[in-house]
């Protein structure tokens, strides 16, 4: 059995003096019935991203490590548990990595079914496949850190429900900043 090198971002220890693009790391294989092998298109950068490399701040694991949160790619293979009907290789995925675990700057990347969306068809039509990979590698974190903050934070309800859990309900609320990532996700979020 022959295994495939890849390109990789990697930490051996923590420090941006450190951080060096490897060339031998080997391509990730599924090992869990879950498990989706996604060949990277897109990734993002975040702050999340340097915190981790420069400081290794927690709730992150020490290094060594590969870096990345977002990724946007292909299927190229799934586990016995995932539907293939659904996640066929071939299509277009985007996901938020585990960062408890390597991330995604990589040629490759082994996610979970349950933790990766679709990239719907119709994002696709008449467009370059690698420019809707990098929108769609730029969503995952600004979507979490926004939904974090709306529901668990003001514990605000996003979804049709019978009341908030937060004792006192917000009728005004001033979003700075609205025009980034974060900010429109939260805006969409609490229309």
């Amino acid at each position: 059995f022959l295994y495939q090198n890849m390109k990789a971002w990697y930490v051996p220890k923590l420090g941006f003096e450190n951080l060096a693009l490897i060339t031998d790391r080997v391509k990730p294989r599924i090992t869990g019935q879950y498990d989706i092998l996604i060949k990277n298109i897109a990734v993002g950068i975040n702050p999340a991203d340097w915190k981790r490399c420069g400081r290794g701040e927690a709730p992150f694991s020490a290094a060594p490590f590969l870096l990345g949160n977002d990724g946007c790619g292909v299927i190229e293979e799934v586990g016995t548990a995932v539907d293939s009907n659904v996640y066929k290789p071939g299509k277009l995925v985007y996901y938020l990595t585990n960062g408890f675990q390597n991330g995604c700057f990589s040629d490759y990347t082994v996610q979970d079914a349950r933790a990766i969306s679709l990239v719907p068809e119709k994002a696709l039509r008449n467009k370059d496949i690698k420019d809707v990979a990098v929108t769609f590698a730029s969503l995952p974190v600004a979507a979490f850190t926004a939904y974090t903050n709306v529901c668990i934070k003001l514990r605000l309800p996003i979804f049709p429900q019978s009341k908030s859990s937060n004792p006192k309900f917000y009728k005004n609320i001033l979003v700075t900043g609205a025009s980034g990532g974060v900010g429109g996700f939260i805006l969409q979020y609490l229309k």
